[in-house]
């Protein structure tokens, strides 16, 4: 991957011990930021469709991360996403130690005798630093660190890219065709994995040919015609054979081979047309692109005689990328977060930011000296290099609260929650806003691959705002129809008609509960609250409060609790805390209304004040402890009336309209 030219022994020695270096600090933070559950959102819904979970989202794309998903969960039962998860954080150390001995590759001029060798020892000296520096600001954006600490394939993708540009640089200046025909199959069949690739497959032949008219040291350029054929035969041939391994599992369903690679071509597609010209995304690309064409194209790479207007446009660059990087006003994650999840164009922006550091570094030289850089001011370049490593080692400590995974865990432990409620009740049918149903289905299938045969019955989650999908309908039905259900339906209307009776009976409500929307069942009985979930009753008679008050007490207590480990508002696990604690006190305030209509006044307080502890803005818990005021006993219960009405008045005002 080196050019042995410009990399001696010792060289490569200290290139080998960075990487070293920075593979091992990348992972240590990457596993501390990481845990043992699935993340809320893309990768969770991620693994659902590639282990064929929910047919209707089936997994198309990412063939060789889906069988790298299958093969740990059926090695690593029950522990598929901390395995995943690890995964990750290796493939991402792995990536950022390639990434920090590229620069290798790419030496500073020096132009000036150096009969000491000393230019030539700063200079490498140089490279070790663009290279540690492009390598510590890729590992802190936050693009990066979100892939590198969750179960996406995102990670494992800028591995591959890696591993694709350093063979590039080796088949570049390889002087034989075995080199670039291997760059080309791994090129070809990387596209089909990661669509990105596809960029270095055109950029690498252009290379190939510009090359063919540049003038090299040796004036003894390698071969241009057969490396330029070995690669554009091996590439289309390793994009055929890829792409028959990815659609053929799925032809049989698809109706034929061709139709499965029209359909994985046409969603590949889609990834490119997703690329809309957003704020976000142009300020995206100008941030990586710009900067990375004036550095390596545009501009001369001989620090020791930068202009005062060359020096200038370095330090504001490095301003700008350092700003992006702590994620300002002007950095592309404020815009795009996970909606448009890009990390490859970060990569080039590392590449800029470290150049520039590197750059800095060689020009301090006092051996360097020209009337528009004295030498008395070459030590301040040299500060402000090691400045910049400072700076993007201070971001990955600023990024951590935003991108790090364990904010996620909160949802996996509301689920489990939910499901041993579902499990100690007997209730099998859940009806819910579907915010856990992806969490749930991966228990589940944790459940039937550790017990087998012995699992638990299957609890069927009917998630209503999803019931007007078409594709959503026919696997609800056939979930129905395993449970022993016949003539299920599967379109909407017909559907609610079976729902509805199935609700209205007493059977239906004896497996039926609720998570977090309680008015989709209330019409179908009385509801008995249990905490994590609600229950339906025939009879209000069938509230036995002595036995549901311990339980909804030791909910209001994991909540409190929760509501008090909030995440930053940065990070993106944050709306989801905010979803699930407004769910939770909510049914809180739910209960209280209950119990204030049963006459136990004490206990509707109690329930009110634990649903203004999970959310102090649930404006409904204020008022009803008001109201409760007013009635008899309610003065001891709630304490000074007035003082509640001035609360509550105080959080209607600051409550959004």
């Amino acid at each position: 991957m080196l050019d042995a030219s410009n990399n001696p022994p010792r060289m490569r020695g200290r290139l080998a011990l960075l990487a070293l270096a920075v593979s091992a600090g990348a992972f240590a933070l990457y596993f501390l930021a990481t845990g043992p559950d699935p993340f809320p959102g893309p990768p969770t819904a991620g693994l659902v469709s590639h282990l064929g979970l929910d047919p209707s989202r089936p997994a198309v794309l990412d063939p060789l991360w889906g069988a790298i998903v299958r093969a740990a969960d059926r090695f690593a039962p029950g522990r598929l996403a901390f395995v995943l998860n690890l995964f990750s954080a290796a493939c991402a150390a792995a990536a950022l130690a390639l990434f920090s001995v590229l620069p290798a590759c790419l030496p500073y001029e020096i132009s000036v005798p150096d009969a000491s060798g000393a230019l030539a020892r700063r200079e490498q000296r140089a490279r070790l630093l663009f290279g540690g520096a492009a390598a510590l600001y890729l590992a802190s954006s936050v693009p990066f660190f979100v892939a590198a600490t969750r179960s996406l394939p995102a990670a494992f993708h800028e591995l591959l890219f890696m591993a694709a540009l350093a063979g590039c640089f080796a088949a570049y200046r390889a002087r034989r065709v075995f080199l670039p025909f291997l760059a080309g199959l791994f090129l070809g069949a990387g596209c089909i994995e990661f669509a990105s690739l596809y960029v270095l497959a055109v950029l690498f032949p252009v290379a190939l040919v510009r090359a063919r008219f540049a003038f090299f040291p040796d004036d003894d350029p390698p071969p241009f015609l057969p490396r330029l054929f070995a690669f554009l035969l091996a590439a289309p041939a390793g994009w055929a054979g890829a792409l028959y391994l990815a659609v053929s599992p799925r032809a049989g369903a698809a109706g034929g081979l061709r139709p499965a690679a029209l359909a994985f071509l046409s969603a590949q597609g889609a990834l490119f047309a997703a690329l809309h010209l957003s704020p976000g995304l142009v300020l995206l690309f100008a941030l990586a692109v710009v900067p990375a064409v004036y550095l390596f194209l545009f501009s001369l790479r001989a620090p020791g005689f930068f202009p005062r207007g060359a020096v200038l446009a370095r330090v504001v660059l490095l301003g700008i990328l350092s700003a992006v990087l702590f994620n300002t006003q002007v950095s592309p994650w404020r815009y795009l977060e996970m909606y448009l999840f890009l990390v490859t164009p970060y990569v080039l922006t590392a590449l800029s930011a470290g150049e520039i550091a590197g750059a800095l570094y060689l020009m301090g030289s006092r051996l360097f000296s020209s009337a528009d850089a004295p030498s008395r001011w070459r030590p301040f370049a040299t500060a402000a290099s090691f400045l910049a490593l400072a700076v993007f080692a201070a971001a990955a400590a600023f990024n951590r609260p935003t991108a790090r995974a364990t904010d996620g865990a909160e949802s996996a432990q509301a689920a489990r929650a939910v499901l041993a409620a579902l499990r100690a009740t007997g209730r099998d049918i859940l009806v819910s806003s579907g915010v856990l149903d992806d969490q749930l289905a991966l228990l589940q299938h944790a459940e039937s691959r550790i017990l087998g045969p012995g699992a638990p019955t299957r609890v069927v989650p009917v998630a209503l705002s999803r019931l007007a999908s078409p594709d959503y309908l026919p696997v609800l039905a056939d979930a129905f129809a395993a449970k022993g259900e016949t003539d299920v339906p599967r379109n909407g209307g017909a559907f609610g008609v079976f729902f509805d009776g199935l609700m209205r009976s007493e059977a239906g409500r004896a497996r039926v509960a609720t998570s977090d929307f309680e008015t989709g069942i209330r019409p179908y009985g009385f509801l008995l609250p249990l905490g994590d979930i609600t229950l339906l009753a025939g009879t209000r008679e069938e509230r036995d409060w002595d036995v549901l008050l311990p339980v909804l007490r030791g909910t209001w207590e994991r909540w409190r609790a929760a509501a008090a480990r909030t995440p930053a508002e940065t990070s993106l696990a944050f709306n989801l805390h905010r979803f699930l604690l407004a769910s939770a006190s909510k049914n809180a305030n739910d209960a209280g209304v209950l119990l204030a209509e049963d006459g136990r006044t004490a206990e509707a307080a109690g329930a009110f004040r634990a649903a203004l502890d999970m959310r102090e803005g649930n404006v409904a818990a204020a008022f009803n402890l008001v109201a409760l005021a007013g009635r008899p006993g309610g003065a001891e219960a709630v304490g000074d009336r007035e003082e509640a009405l001035a609360r509550a008045e105080e959080i209607a005002a600051a409550a959004p309209v």
